[in-house]
Formats: structure tokens, sequence, C-alpha cells
């Protein structure tokens, strides 16, 4: 699967009528595209937990939007398409600061029967290894091996998702792209106290260098 994620702030600053133009036209334009087996969009948290590994990028975007299109020829040819092309007419008009990754992605759980309108808290993080875990094949062994199967085991864990960021366009300045579901912010706050949370969390401070982490209140668009 070909998993795009955006993030953005928006340039107008009345906040209400630039959501209302976003949902009424944008994710409107966005819903015709082809190919696409989930669409997620939210706003971002601005906040920081003492239990969550600090991120080297501190930039929190207003929103983000997170596509998984059946394959990377979905994704290109939906962009390609007419409405990508009134998608990224509206995007110069009305978002500043936008940054788009591109991964090619696999669940690792599946987010079960995802129901238009459903909402969720969402972790997404774009990761590096650590060099002083050891090689690049080492770090990644791991990661698929033992890592994903720790996080795998946290209690409240709804939909994981990882993948391998692709250069499409700009070079991307990480290895992987993490997606992760909760019913709820409480549902998250309490995995990552319990054990199991704070296994993954030992896990990650060995291996991984945040990029960048973000926090959203999403909700399934399609």
């Amino acid at each position: 699967m070909h998993i795009m994620m955006v993030t953005f702030d928006f340039k107008g600053s009345d906040l209400a009528a630039e959501e209302r133009h976003y949902r009424d036209v944008h994710m409107a334009l966005a819903k015709q595209f082809t190919g696409v087996s989930m669409y997620l969009a939210g706003p971002i948290r601005d906040i920081n937990f003492a239990f969550t590994p600090t991120p080297e990028v501190a930039a929190k975007p207003y929103r983000t939007a997170i596509m998984w299109f059946d394959s990377t020829q979905d994704f290109m040819k939906s962009i390609s398409s007419p409405p990508g092309a009134e998608v990224l007419a509206d995007t110069q008009a009305h978002l500043t600061n936008v940054q788009m990754i591109h991964a090619e992605g696999e669940a690792v759980v599946p987010f079960s029967s995802p129901k238009v309108g459903q909402r969720c808290f969402l972790v997404a993080a774009h990761i590096n290894y650590k060099p002083s875990f050891g090689t690049q094949e080492e770090a990644e062994r791991h990661y698929l091996n033992v890592h994903t199967k720790l996080a795998c085991r946290v209690d409240g864990l709804r939909g994981y998702y990882v993948g391998k960021t692709l250069a499409l366009g700009d070079k991307p300045d990480c290895a992987r792209v993490v997606l992760q579901m909760y019913d709820d912010f409480d549902s998250f706050e309490w995995a990552m106290k319990s054990p199991g949370g704070a296994e993954v969390l030992a896990d990650d401070a060995r291996l991984i260098s945040v990029k960048r982490l973000f926090f959203a209140d999403a909700q399934v668009e399609r």
C-alpha cells in the first residue's frame, strides 16, 4: 500500500471559515480520488508527553490528513486527475507550511472496519534509527522482528501501520513512517503508562531517533 501523510496550516486567520472551506471543498475533492482504502484527517494537538520520545523537529502544524492508497500507481493516477489538479490549486490558495511524506507501507494491525465519521486518537511519527544501535540492516531487522511485536502487545492499540519512506518530490529526512490509532486520548495515555507501553518506550529509546511526532484527534473521512 502507498501511504501519503500531509501536515499544514491554514493561510487565513479566520480558522472557522478555513475549516468550513477545507471540509466542504478540499476534502470533498480529495474524496474523489480512486484507489483509496482509508482517509483520516484531523487537527494536531499542540502538546508533548513526558513518556514519549522528544522529536528533533518541534514545530506543530495545525492539521494533518493521511490517505492509504492501494498502490503508488493509484496515488499517481489520482494526483494527476482533474480532482487532483483542483486539490493542488486549493492547496496553493488556502494552505501553508505544507509538508508531504510518502511511504510504501504495510498494516501490522489493520484498523478494522473503519466507518465514515468514526473518531480515533492518531499517533504519527517520522523516524530514523540511532547509529549507536548498529548497522542500518541490524536496526531494520530489530524493528520488524522485535519492536513491532512489542507494540502489538500494548493494550488499546486499534491500528498500526509502518512504511519505508519514498522519494517522491523532496528527499525524505527520515527512514520510516509510523501510524498508530487508539480509541481516544485516554486509551493512548493509559497504554503508554502500562507495563507493555513502558517496554515499547524502552525499546524506542535504544533504537529510534524521532524526527517528528504528531498527536491528532482524527476522524475517518473515507
